[in-house]
């Protein structure tokens, strides 16, 4: 959202710090960058946030929920501007400030439900921007089936974007393994190069995946589906994203490795609210609980700093001086998190 910046000055919080926890800490802001924080008592008078965290707004890389809001039904399309201002809204609520919105690119005969929708809701994402309806800042996530046979076509008319951020190759439609995926899965990632774009890796099961990933230069592996797997690429220094339902829940509902498993492993760098986006800050409030030996402040730079990093945006996810001020203040009971504020550049936006 656009606007002058005005100055921010917060006081009485818990301020979560990419290494630490301050327990009763300020902030303030200038112009919507971090300007100074310390302990104690701020040097002039601030909002008092009465003890509440103060966190750097959560930066998500991987949720598709988007096509929800614009396919709320089979058979059902809802207005795709009107879609975005609604899934935004429920980001900004949830804490998320930076977002990669998953889009499939490629569709589907006979699979009208999990069609691509990819331009339409790119184009309504542009749109939603220029209007100023956003909260939350919007990049692409481009999601790229190897095996269909117009991914790459299709993938190629939106790489080029300035706002496209990460490139995910999938392995999951066999019909069409032999006739095109090794083609398409070659071009995916020469066009990824060419273009100068993170790419990453999803589902990854055997070592011989590992070495694929390693080989195509991934940066970010979604989801592997083993702790070997798991293990070899943060070994290899690509950095492992894991779903946060799955540590919520538990489990996976696909029946694969847990995200706790791989947290226990020491191989947990990136956690991703993939379909729900409330619950980014429930996991890494619960990741230490449900590993013993995580601290705090490791489990909130899953949702922050890392991933900022991973994707490039050095320019936000910690609370640190010339930071980007995107902050959330989180009001924490009987276990579970209510983001009160949202402020992305120092504006406040929710």
């Amino acid at each position: 959202m656009s606007g002058r910046h005005q100055d921010l000055v917060l006081a009485n919080a818990r301020i979560v710090l990419a290494d630490r926890v301050v327990e009763r800490g300020w902030l303030a802001a200038v112009d919507g960058v971090i300007a100074e924080f310390g302990e104690g008592l701020p040097p002039e008078c601030g909002e008092d946030l009465h003890g509440d965290l103060l966190m750097p707004g959560l930066v998500e890389l991987h949720t598709d929920h988007l096509e929800a809001h614009y396919a709320p039904r089979p058979k059902v399309s809802w207005d795709p501007v009107a879609a975005v201002v609604s899934f935004d809204g429920q980001l900004a609520t949830s804490g998320i400030t930076t977002v990669l919105d998953s889009l499939r690119v490629w569709p589907e005969d006979g699979a009208e439900e999990v069609d691509g929708h990819a331009k339409i809701l790119a184009h309504a994402i542009a749109e939603a921007r220029s209007a100023d309806l956003l909260r939350v800042d919007h990049f692409l996530h481009l999601r790229c089936e190897v095996p269909m046979p117009s991914v790459v076509s299709e993938a190629t008319e939106l790489v080029g974007r300035s706002d496209v951020r990460l490139d995910a190759v999938f392995r999951r439609r066999l019909e069409y393994q032999a006739a095109y995926a090794t083609r398409n899965h070659r071009q995916l990632v020469d066009l990824a190069r060419d273009h100068g774009k993170p790419l990453a890796s999803h589902d990854d099961t055997t070592l011989e995946h590992v070495g694929e990933a390693i080989s195509d230069r991934v940066s970010l592996a979604e989801f592997p589906t083993t702790v070997a797997a798991a293990q070899a690429l943060h070994c290899a220094g690509i950095r492992v994203l894991m779903g946060a339902p799955n540590l919520v829940r538990g489990c996976s509902h696909a029946g694969n490795v847990t995200t706790a498993e791989l947290a226990k492993a020491g191989v947990l760098d990136v956690l991703s609210s993939d379909y729900m986006p409330a619950s980014l800050l429930l996991a890494a409030l619960r990741l230490p609980d449900a590993v013993p030996g995580i601290d705090p402040a490791v489990a909130f730079r899953s949702v922050t700093k890392t991933p900022a990093q991973a994707v490039g945006l050095d320019d936000r996810g910690e609370i640190a001086i010339g930071k980007r001020a995107d902050l959330i203040r989180v009001h924490v009971r009987r276990d579970v998190p209510t983001v009160r504020t949202v402020w992305r550049c120092g504006r406040r936006v929710a």
